[in-house]
């Protein structure tokens, strides 16, 4: 296992490598590159502060340019995690894509503290009858412009759209449409043709009608 703790080129005899723009920052930050064939992609004006990073073989991580990211991340073999630009995270985020499985984030996200995304369950589960597995890992995909709230929970196969909010503390196990509020544990659409700004002197023109 390979540790680093600055973020910076870097390409190792076992081909892990990261590629970055001398404008990102970090601190605070552990990288730890399990096997091999891994990559990190980081573009500029990104600051990775208060995480930890871990690869599998094969495993890759994309993030985009201006994005603050704090948490940990769990990228298994083969499976990829990729943020687009502009992302904000408050604090603690959990992302853990496994077997092969893709976490997509987009443009202009919010995500609140303590929040988690994972492609799968923790564990298998198995038919007794049978002995089929009945839980397989599944993509993740969250679209531009959203804004997840403190504590929620995006579990497997939850492709979310664009513009739309999830309430705190709220748990997604189905798609959520675009520009809605989904809340509750199993989050429901609560409210239809709506979306949020950063603030009250900015609007996403795109979202609106």
């Amino acid at each position: 296992m390979k540790t680093i703790i600055t973020l910076e080129n870097y390409n190792d005899e076992f081909n892990n490598n990261i590629t970055t723009s001398h404008t990102s920052k970090s601190s605070h930050l552990q990288i730890k590159f399990l096997e091999s064939h891994a990559q990190i992609i980081i573009g500029e004006n990104t600051n990775l502060t208060d995480s930890e990073i871990i690869l599998g073989k094969g495993a890759r991580l994309v993030v985009g340019s201006n994005s603050v990211l704090k948490g940990r991340l769990s990228i298994g073999s083969y499976a990829t995690v990729k943020i687009g630009d502009n992302l904000s995270v408050t604090h603690n985020l959990y992302i853990r894509a496994v077997e092969g499985k893709n976490v997509s984030i987009g443009n202009d996200c919010l995500i609140a503290s303590d929040v988690t995304i994972r492609t799968n369950d923790g564990h298998p589960i198995y038919d007794t009858t049978s002995g089929v597995r009945i839980n397989m890992s599944e993509d993740v995909v969250i679209g531009n412009h959203v804004w997840l709230g403190d504590e929620v929970a995006v579990l497997k196969g939850v492709s979310i759209g664009e513009g739309s909010i999830v309430a705190m503390r709220s748990v997604v196990t189905k798609n959520v449409e675009s520009k809605v509020i989904a809340a509750g544990i199993p989050a429901k659409i609560v409210r239809f043709n709506c979306t949020w700004e950063h603030n009250l002197k900015t609007k996403t023109q795109s979202l609106y009608d």
